[in-house]
């Protein structure tokens, strides 16, 4: 498991770049030649005021994006705003200037992790949904992380309704996963609980970059738990059985 990289995720970013949604190993990158910037109204009507700081400058930009992979090429586009800081460097006796991105739409969105090929397609659905929304709508994201983690429960067999054919409440889905298999699954449960409240924050509240960027991390884990080293386990005990009955070697 690699983790949520926390760095690539950031509001502003100097070169926007991130794991290829498509084959989830190259690195999907802006190209730099097709980027096209169009001046705000808020930037124009600052320009004509001697009075504002010329030296921060915030335009529109959009631009198209390609995985580097050779195997992959996928292509996309992204938009959002451009920071253009100009500052003086007294070493130099000269100003420098720092271009700065922030993503507001990226099509096809990258993926805060790879998703296994193990994963349900409903579930890898909503992680991937939940990415797009990401950058416009943190709130949004979040809630889509939470009907991820509930279509992992479905996925195990908890059941989304009680015996009068009424809605479970997620609460209740989460308990019954808390005790199945004799608590085997006491951490996963803790953890979809956690994004469950970050979750309910994006329907009732505000959720911010970090909480959003939680709730993926926390639901990578349940699911790295759930599909990969499951797997692993079941390949353990079955490497344990063969070796058990298998006939030992003559020796020579």
């Amino acid at each position: 498991m690699d983790g949520v990289d926390q760095e690539r995720w950031k509001r502003w970013i100097a070169i926007p770049s991130w794991p290829c949604p498509a084959c989830q190993a190259g690195t999907y990158r802006i190209v730099f030649k097709t980027i096209q910037v169009t001046e705000s109204r808020a930037e124009r009507i600052s320009q004509s005021d001697p009075s504002e700081n010329h030296d921060d400058m915030v335009d529109r930009f959009v631009a198209h994006m390609k995985c580097d992979a050779p195997v992959c090429g996928e292509t996309g586009t992204i938009s959002g705003n451009r920071n253009t800081f100009r500052f003086w460097v007294p070493e130099e006796d000269d100003y420098q200037t720092e271009v700065s991105y922030e993503a507001l739409s990226v099509i096809p969105s990258p993926l805060p992790f790879k998703i296994p090929p193990k994963v349900p397609r409903p579930i890898e659905l909503k992680v991937r949904e939940a990415a797009t929304l990401f950058w416009i709508d943190q709130k949004a994201a979040a809630s889509r992380v939470r009907e991820a983690v509930e279509a992992i429960l479905t996925d195990f067999g908890i059941p989304e309704r009680n015996d009068k054919g009424g809605p479970l409440w997620l609460d209740t889905r989460i308990k019954l996963f808390r005790e199945l298999d004799h608590g085997k699954w006491v951490e996963q449960a803790d953890l979809i609980e956690a994004a469950k409240w970050i979750g309910n924050l994006g329907t009732h509240d505000t959720v911010t970059r970090d909480e959003a960027l939680d709730a993926f991390e926390m639901l990578e884990t349940v699911i790295e738990d759930v599909f990969v080293r499951a797997r692993h386990d079941v390949l353990a005990r079955a490497r344990e059985r063969n070796d058990k009955h298998r006939k030992p070697k003559l020796a020579e």
